[in-house]
């Protein structure tokens, strides 16, 4: 379904109102561009919003994101019906899914460390805080340290969990 600029203007603050948080310019764009809205109109919207004063743009961490300001609730409340159901719906479930990852992004990280030759890997996973499970892995080479980089980061709690079930079996175990 093709939207006009002011129905997509509609539209994302209907997505910053069901994410509750500020958002990646570039996750609020995906988001609406899987609801089958075309880029040009993505950034007419956003443009305009901005302009108007009903989102914030700021960047964090050299990345831009957006937030709604005050008004933008009261506006999705008198006026979000306008956007088809079908549209919301869809907008729904991929901000909720965008919300997910980056909540679980958020408590994970890897970085490589060079000496001389050698290349440390070391991933970590934080929940609050709390250090929930940190490692040094050795890689000979740089290429091999981003792949198990790269590898950590997809699929962090598939690993740790993995980790953990090796720990804790209990096969065969005498004290």
């Amino acid at each position: 379904m093709l939207l006009n600029t002011n129905q997509t203007k509609i539209l994302v603050l209907y997505i910053l109102d069901v994410a509750n948080c500020p958002m990646p310019l570039h996750t609020t764009n995906d988001i609406i561009a899987m609801c089958d809205i075309n880029g040009f109109t993505i950034m007419e919207a956003l443009s305009e919003l901005i302009e108007q004063g009903t989102i914030e743009q700021y960047t964090y961490e050299g990345e831009p994101y957006i937030q709604p300001t005050i008004s933008a609730k009261s506006i999705v409340d008198a006026i979000g019906k306008e956007i088809p159901l079908s549209v919301r719906e869809k907008a729904s479930v991929y901000t909720m899914r965008e919300i997910a990852k980056m909540r679980k992004k958020l408590g994970v990280s890897t970085s490589i460390r060079q000496d001389g030759d050698d290349f440390y890997v070391t991933v970590s996973i934080n929940d609050n805080g709390l250090v929930l499970y940190k490692a040094e892995l050795y890689a000979p080479t740089k290429d091999q340290a981003l792949r198990m980089g790269r590898s950590f980061e997809s699929k962090p709690y598939e690993i740790y969990g993995k980790l953990i079930d090796s720990l804790t079996e209990m096969k065969d175990y005498t004290p």
